[in-house]
């Protein structure tokens, strides 16, 4: 249940949550977020992709935890990868000693499930463990993937119902975000309205 969830993390796990839910910018969002989930898990990084509607693909905005930053633009589409996966689907995904699986292994596990090695937020370039979740906003629109791997520990179900959570609270904070400009624009507009009107009088 949803109050599981939250009994689950500990006080300064919330208070670092609740530091994300304060931003109001998109940037400020997306930036605390990949900073402190890494630090409330105890976990190397994460990343996040956002949803680009217009190209039909998930796009990397930022990651942490690399020990070189990467340069290159990251995209996937439908069912491109496991991150692929999880954009097509629209569903949470778990997969545990991914270093010793097979794409045939995976295929197992879902459908189109396979592994492409794109990207990692580990210094491995298979990791032991995978996890991602989509972003959704409060209409349950698809926003974007938020996901971690791990070189050293298998991440747990627990650990995922607890990501998820999180994602929830990511998902809000970017759809207020969102809100809170287009009404910025919507009195940006009034206030030229008034002053065009103003001179027109």
């Amino acid at each position: 249940s949803r109050s599981k969830d939250i009994n689950a993390l500990s006080t300064d796990q919330i208070l670092k949550v609740l530091t994300i839910f304060r931003e109001r910018s998109l940037d400020s969002i997306i930036d605390k977020s990949v900073e402190l989930i890494p630090q409330i898990f105890r976990w190397k990084g994460c990343s996040i992709f956002l949803y680009d509607e217009e190209d039909d693909v998930v796009r990397l905005v930022r990651t942490s935890g690399l020990s070189a930053p990467t340069t290159d633009e990251i995209i996937y589409k439908r069912n491109e990868g496991l991150t692929g996966w999880v954009f097509d689907k629209k569903k949470p995904l778990l997969i545990r000693d991914l270093n010793k699986k097979t794409n045939e292994d995976l295929a197992r596990l879902g459908d189109d499930l396979h592994w492409i090695g794109k990207f990692a937020e580990s210094d491995q370039q298979k990791a032991k463990s995978f996890m991602a979740v989509p972003l959704t906003s409060y209409q349950g629109n698809f926003i974007g993937i938020i996901r971690t791997a791990s070189d050293n520990k298998n991440f747990t179900k627990s650990d995922l119902e607890v990501f998820s959570l999180i994602a929830r609270y990511v998902a809000m904070a970017i759809d207020n975000s969102e809100y809170l400009r287009r009404e910025r624009r919507k009195a940006e507009y009034l206030e030229l309205l008034m002053k065009v009107g103003t001179q027109i009088l």
